[in-house]
């Protein structure tokens, strides 16, 4: 009979080995949170990072302090195969404090999200959402200059299943269009994300507006009802995330682009106020911003050494069609055919 001791000094080891409590939940399930909560006395001591160490200590009791212990076995099994998280070192928590100017671009970002999130109009949503990439490289750009040697961080998102690897398309769309890099490092949703702190802010927020929207719209387009007819409902799904995630890539870069020729760029009342100081801003930023993402690029490469790119497949039509349209509608023209290594989804 296995020990619920066993299982104890299990999540102490994973702890040492980068995992925070918030990790081990959406994994294993809430179920373990008795034990991991008889663990979380014996981590801060024994750990380096204060990250780590403030995520073990803020573990508070668990409602019922009772655990299946047929669960047990399975526990230990997926405990001891954990690996080390070695982007621990770099975990560090959102501590923007309200009266910071960043925050102010955030909860104006945020409102034109969530106003994104209501509208019944795809054409209006993509237009919101735009306008909302737009205002945050907007203030990328003036950022960079104020802080051009920000150092890459790393924070940690979930994704639930299923169809974990597709969903995570979508967020690397999202990464890429900001400057950050993430990477799978569990097959089961555990992504480590890594840049500046703003950014970081950023593509969690918009990632989290996206995906909800995804899931609104995969419900309600015109292919859903049939795919679940024809009995291809996963096939649909998967195509359609697929889709969605690189039309919205385009979107977000569109919204990004600033025509050097024309003087023109996706408006927004936060930029500079003439076009000439818009081209002089971008003109000094947007070496920083690169500079930026290839820090995240090489510190990812050193978090993690053994990494492969996600290959995945769309092979319904009408998933594709609906995820296009959802994604873009009638704003920007194309075809499937870009489902690329643009959004440089890797998995560790």
């Amino acid at each position: 009979m296995m020990s619920p001791t066993t299982i104890v000094d299990d999540i102490v080891i994973a702890a040492l080995r980068g995992w925070t409590p918030d990790d081990l939940f959406h994994i294993l399930g809430p179920a373990i949170h008795p034990l991991a909560h008889r663990a979380a006395i014996r981590v801060p001591a024994r750990v380096a990072s204060p990250y780590l160490r403030a995520a073990w200590l803020r573990l508070l009791p668990p409602a019922d302090p009772f655990y299946d212990v047929g669960l047990l076995p399975s526990w230990h099994a997926e405990l001891t195969s954990l690996k080390v998280l070695r982007d621990v070192e770099l975990l560090t928590p959102p501590t923007t404090p309200e009266s910071d100017p960043a925050a102010k671009i955030r909860r104006k970002i945020e409102a034109l999200l969530r106003k994104a999130e209501s509208t019944e109009f795809e054409e209006e949503a993509d237009a919101l959402i735009a306008r909302a990439q737009s205002l945050r490289q907007s203030h990328r750009l003036t950022e960079a200059l104020q802080d051009p040697h920000a150092a890459p961080i790393t924070r940690r998102v979930y994704l639930d299943a299923p169809y974990v690897k597709h969903k995570f398309s979508l967020l690397a769309a999202v990464c890429y269009a900001n400057g950050v890099t993430g990477v799978l490092i569990d097959s089961r949703g555990l992504v480590s994300l890594i840049g500046t702190a703003g950014d970081l802010d950023h593509v969690i927020d918009l990632h989290a507006s996206l995906a909800r929207q995804c899931e609104h719209f995969l419900t309600s387009s015109p292919g859903a009802a049939e795919a679940k007819r024809t009995r291809t409902t996963a096939a649909y799904r998967r195509s359609f995330r697929l889709s969605y995630a690189t039309r919205i890539g385009d979107l977000l870069q569109e919204a990004n682009s600033y025509d050097s020729t024309s003087g023109s760029a996706v408006s927004c009342e936060d930029a500079p106020s003439s076009s000439t100081d818009l081209a002089t801003v971008a003109s000094q930023a947007l070496p920083v911003l690169a500079r930026r993402l290839t820090a995240a690029e090489e510190t990812r490469d050193r978090l993690f050494p053994h990494l492969s790119t996600l290959s995945l497949s769309a092979t319904h039509l009408d998933g594709l069609h609906d995820g296009i349209a959802a994604a873009e509608s009638a704003r920007l023209g194309g075809d499937s055919a870009g489902l690329d290594a643009r959004q440089r989804a890797l998995t560790a």
